[in-house]
């Protein structure tokens, strides 16, 4: 039996967009469960460094998206962070 390849689509959502707007409320969330912050301060700024979204991807047959974001050095940890969150899509 032939293994069948599955295809993810891969974009950058357009700031703005009701994409960019359920990445960055992804990430208020995930900081929050993984006990890096709180929702309510998304930059998280130290030394310069912010939270900066990278891409967002769409299983092939899925009705949600994965976001991929990274910090270069988190307030917590003092070191390179990348969050990958869930949203359904909108």
């Amino acid at each position: 039996m032939a293994a069948v390849a599955v295809q993810e689509s891969y974009f950058v959502a357009a700031r703005g967009s009701p994409e960019w707007d359920a990445a960055w409320r992804s990430l208020g969330c995930a900081l929050v469960d993984c006990v890096l912050g709180s929702r309510l301060d998304l930059a998280q700024a130290c030394n310069g460094a912010v939270w900066e979204y990278l891409h967002s991807k769409r299983p092939q047959g899925g009705d949600y998206l994965v976001h991929e974001f990274r910090h270069r050095c988190h307030p917590v940890t003092q070191r390179r962070e990348v969050l990958r969150t869930v949203s359904p899509v909108p």
